[in-house]
């Protein structure tokens, strides 16, 4: 599936009250490539060691998608947003482009107050 989706901050809350919105990834050739490729690269981390699978929320398969808007850690505004509007028909199969995937970027997120991501390696695919 594809459009736009999003996590609230906690069980049976409503959509007025949003800290994650993420587009979802529609693959155009449903070779599921993509999905492998992310899910190889999630086991390798975790047979090395460098990750585990409590820190992916129990799941052995990543979830693709493209994070809109992320109020989890905004200190200066809205902790939630209300996402009914976004959420409603209009934006369901919302396509937002193309994207060629060219390079593979390995972050970690940092564990200060500002949670930002730092680039630990760039792997080129092309």
């Amino acid at each position: 599936s594809s459009g736009i989706n999003a996590e609230w901050p906690l069980r049976g809350d409503e959509p007025q009250s949003v800290n994650v919105l993420y587009g979802e990834i529609l693959l155009l050739d449903e070779s599921e490539r993509l999905q492998n490729l992310a899910d190889q690269c999630l086991e390798f981390l975790v047979e090395k060691g460098l990750m585990d699978y409590e820190q992916n929320r129990n799941s052995k398969s990543v979830k693709l998608h493209c994070t809109l808007i992320n109020t989890r850690w905004n200190s200066n505004g809205p902790k939630t947003i209300d996402a009914t509007p976004l959420l409603s028909d209009n934006f369901e199969l919302k396509n937002f482009g193309n994207c060629v995937l060219d390079r593979l970027d390995l972050n970690e997120m940092t564990t200060d107050r500002d949670r930002k991501y730092v680039n630990v390696t760039t792997i080129s695919l092309v």
